[in-house]
């Protein structure tokens, strides 16, 4: 991977916020998250720390959506990651993913795909906790993210 240079892709995903079976477990506050592999190895491991999320850049896409809400974790990810959903950006060495749309969605964060300290050169995860039945009783997050090789 070339120094300096920044590599985008999409990340999310759309999941049923209440139980679909006989199961009445988890009718609220279930957990989920979506994955993304880089499309090379990076020279680093991405630990939690670098992985960061932007919920500035949220625009509601149907009537009674509401913006999905940071992890107090995330909470100066928003002023790092400088660029939008349009024309994503990234510092060094970090993972800025800006979402695009989402609902029902809450305690948003972005993290290694390796447990505790550990991190990972292969990809990162975006995860959070739905609220609620939502909107069309589903929780879902879309967004685009960016990395900048150190």
């Amino acid at each position: 991977m070339q120094r300096g240079r920044t590599e985008h892709g999409v990340i999310g995903g759309d999941f049923p916020a209440i139980p679909t079976g006989p199961s009445t477990e988890c009718p609220n506050n279930c957990s989920w998250a979506g994955y993304a592999s880089l499309p090379f190895k990076a020279g680093t491991a991405l630990t939690d720390a670098d992985v960061l999320v932007d919920n500035t850049t949220w625009v509601s896409g149907d009537t009674g959506q509401t913006q999905p809400v940071l992890d107090s974790s995330e909470s100066g990810s928003p002023a790092a990651c400088t660029g939008s959903v349009a024309n994503p950006t990234a510092p060094a060495g970090k993972v800025c993913i800006y979402i695009a749309g989402g609902d029902n969605a809450a305690d948003v964060a972005g993290y290694s795909v390796v447990p505790g300290s550990g991190g990972s050169p292969y990809g990162f995860k975006l995860h959070w906790v739905s609220t609620g039945p939502g909107t069309a009783n589903n929780t879902f997050i879309d967004a685009v993210w960016a990395y900048t090789a150190p």
